[in-house]
């Protein structure tokens, strides 16, 4: 006998028995009502490349067609926007006239509920003031008293961002007024925010150090952040406020202002403040400091600081001379300057590179080598250093301008590859790659590169100058 198809309302009756048992409930009303299955369907829908306008286009749909597809759909739609243009347009007193955002009217409390909606689903924002022909909505058509507005605003909800993860700003061409741009900064911080981007063009620096004053502010609003990459000008000495950001693991400095010198009388040791103001960031595993680029070679020293520079070089050899910095978390260090600054920096991390990974020297030694290093084995003194990286899996070192020929190399500037490691291969290390950028000095001729494969049982890659790399099996036939 044919079993009897149930009624639309039998169904329903069923189901919703069902829920109040707890039993199973039928597939589609299971998928509908399980939020993280939907986030996870609709997060295929992510896209950086061409297809991201046609996968917005879907998402508005899915939104609009079914009520449980709204929130995950949006969440993807509006998790990562790359500028506050529609955010922005989402506010009632704010009106576009001539491609120009302007303040048509005060704020009142109702002004906010859209903002909000949106807002919180917000992820990862560009704050971006340099001008492009390649961006439909560029940040310059908003009138900077809409910044003003929004910041005075009595009742914006604070913080504006609830969910922001991730914030890249930067202010170029925002505003004729300079402190005015890091306060627009401030309305965006939060304390769920993880990740920041700063670049301020070398022309925006005012001649007031603004870095601690927004060190500090990120400190206050945002203190879980993990990762920083300041692309502006800075110096050390601004770095302090570092000191309350306990989950920082990242941190990357672009350019690093010349180092100052430390006032001492004549007959004490010149110190270098180079990685003093970071000594309290205990959570960093991640290191870059990229110094101003000849901030130390573009004049001619006169003999007093060549004196003063050498002996600089010479006491790093010695850590009675030197404040020890322990970061227990550091695996990467990655730096680029002066020979100067990249001996005070590794004199002073001599307790934490046992515990590095990764290990990036890129040194721009300048075109006055013959003076610089007179009477001086700079590579016998790297080397001590090298010696105690006893857990290091990756090295580099080149000299990114190429100012070293070969052909001024003297004693002092010229090592063999094999010679300069060779410490270093006492302390067991699992070194598995190995950079080194042209010329500089450092030669690889008659057994050095098959002595280079003996010494480090684990390495795996040898990369010469001019792109040439080396297999394992390619370093033993240099027998």
């Amino acid at each position: 006998m044919p079993t009897e198809r149930p009624s639309a309302a039998r169904m329903r009756r069923t189901v919703t028995a069902g829920r109040r048992k707890g039993f199973a409930t039928p597939l589609r009303e299971a998928v509908l009502g399980n939020e993280d299955l939907l986030a996870l369907i609709f997060s295929e829908f992510r896209a950086e490349d061409d297809r991201r306008n046609i996968y917005a286009h879907t998402l508005v749909q899915s939104a609009l067609t079914c009520k449980a597809f709204t929130n995950p759909a949006l969440d993807v739609l509006w998790e990562r926007l790359s500028s506050p243009l529609a955010l922005f347009a989402l506010l009632p007193p704010i009106h576009i006239s001539n491609r120009e955002m302007r303040v048509a009217r005060p704020f009142v409390p109702g002004d906010w509920d859209r903002f909000v909606f949106y807002a919180k689903r917000v992820r990862k924002l560009s704050v971006n003031g340099i001008p492009s022909a390649h961006r439909a909505f560029d940040l310059t058509t908003i009138s900077p008293c809409v910044f003003s507005a929004i910041n005075k605003a009595p009742y914006r909800p604070r913080p504006l961002m609830t969910s922001l993860r991730s914030l890249h700003f930067e202010c170029r061409s925002l505003v004729t007024q300079q402190r005015p741009d890091i306060d627009n900064l401030f309305l965006w911080l939060s304390p769920p925010l993880l990740n920041l981007s700063l670049r301020l063009s070398p022309e925006r620096v005012p001649k007031e150090d603004l870095t601690s004053v927004i060190l500090t502010a990120v400190a206050a609003q945002s203190p879980d952040i993990r990762k920083i990459r300041w692309f502006s000008s800075v110096r050390m000495s601004s770095l302090d406020p570092c000191k309350s950001l306990r989950s920082l693991t990242t941190l990357i400095l672009h350019p690093l202002l010349q180092p100052e010198w430390s006032s001492k009388s004549d007959n004490d040791y010149d110190h270098i403040v180079v990685l003093d103001h970071l000594s309290r960031c205990s959570s960093l595993e991640a290191l870059t400091i990229i110094t101003e680029r000849y901030a130390w070679v573009e004049e001619e020293p006169t003999p007093l600081k060549w004196e003063r520079i050498l002996r600089v070089i010479k006491h790093s050899t010695s850590s009675n001379h030197i404040k020890l910095i322990r970061f227990p978390n550091l695996q990467y260090f990655n730096t680029c300057g002066d020979p100067v600054w990249l001996m005070q920096a590794l004199a002073q991390l001599a307790p934490t590179l046992a515990s590095l990974h990764t290990l990036n020297l890129q040194m721009h030694f300048g075109h006055n080598v013959r003076a610089r290093f007179n009477g001086l084995n700079f590579w016998k003194a790297l080397s001590k250093r090298l010696a105690v990286c006893s857990d290091l899996r990756h090295l580099l070192i080149l000299d990114p301008h190429h100012h070293v020929k070969k052909l001024v190399c003297e004693e002092s500037l010229s090592v063999d590859l094999a010679d300069l490691l060779e410490p270093l291969s006492r302390s067991r290390t699992s070194l598995a790659e190995v950079t080194i950028g042209a010329p500089l000095g450092i030669g690889w001729g008659g057994k050095g590169i098959y002595n280079l494969a003996a010494y480090f049982p684990e390495l795996q890659s040898l990369c010469l100058p001019e792109g040439t790399t080396m297999s394992r099996s390619e370093m033993l036939d240099r027998r």
